[in-house]
């Protein structure tokens, strides 16, 4: 009777090997499988810090120039030519800071679509 104990528990303590080796290749396979999304996704993730970066630099320079626009010796006359050019700056900044908020969202959306 106690060989048979024996022989019983040998046997579970065989047959929880194997799954432990299928659950450190389990492992090994899911660490496999978040290397290749982290490098699939790295250009993805590149692209949003650069255009987070762009948007960044659109932000200071525009609140550099509404700065500069409030500043009421601007409106002189003599000063009619440096506000129009500051004045076409800012629409071109604004213009520039919503493609690139669009272009943001857009990478956000795809990275979202990829992270499932």
């Amino acid at each position: 009777l106690e060989g048979y104990e024996k022989w019983i528990l040998s046997s579970y303590r065989e047959s929880d090997k194997p799954s432990a080796e299928a659950a450190d290749n389990s492992r090994k396979e899911k660490r496999q499988q978040a290397a290749t999304q982290r490098e699939t996704l790295r250009p993805l993730l590149n692209a949003v810090k650069k255009t987070e970066k762009r948007m960044a630099d659109t932000d200071q320079e525009l609140e550099g120039i509404q700065s500069r626009l409030g500043n009421s010796e601007l409106y002189e006359a003599e000063q009619k030519n440096e506000l129009a050019d500051l004045l076409r700056r800012e629409g071109e900044l604004k213009a520039l800071a919503a493609e690139l908020e669009e272009e943001w969202l857009e990478q956000q959306e795809t990275l979202e679509e990829l992270n499932g």
